[in-house]
């Protein structure tokens, strides 16, 4: 807990604190990473740009996955990807997470579920994501995915 000089608080990491003291944000340290798209719906716009591997995709998650990067490119905040039962929704999920995380920047991604055996499947199919580099951790720099379970009635 950092105590600002007008008599406030504010909670946050060292690194958070740190880059705050020094004056320069976090924001402002990914807009000059990359002055083209300086924030992480500029990122997303890139995404149907980004070459989809979709070796490993079925036609219809593929189009799924095309379709939801063409509805956040037009800075769409609301998506629905809808499959049949079986045809590879989690999949398909985690394959646009990883790309969230590696091509748009993303540093959080929230996968919720209605019942704990989607829970268990999602969590089983984030670990066992082969990223091409580390199986099981989704990103790079310290990002990746973190289960949380609500606590139950």
């Amino acid at each position: 807990m950092v105590t600002a000089a007008s008599g406030g608080s504010f909670g946050g990491d060292d690194e958070q604190v740190a880059r705050l003291a020094a004056g320069s944000p976090n924001w402002v340290d990914e807009a000059e990473a990359d002055p083209t798209a300086p924030t992480l719906r500029a990122r997303m716009r890139r995404l149907p740009q980004t070459f989809l591997d979709a070796k490993d995709l079925r036609p219809a998650q593929e189009k799924a996955i095309n379709g939801l990067e063409l509805s956040l490119a037009k800075d769409d905040p609301r998506a629905l990807i809808q499959m049949a039962t079986g045809a590879g929704t989690t999949y398909s999920v985690v394959s646009e997470s990883y790309r969230l995380l590696k091509h748009a920047g993303a540093k959080r991604i929230l996968f919720l579920v209605g019942r704990d055996n989607l829970g268990s499947q999602a969590a089983t199919e984030f670990e066992n994501f082969d990223t091409g580099r580390r199986r099981g951790r989704l990103g790079g720099s310290g990002r990746g995915v973190t289960f949380v379970r609500p606590a139950g009635p």
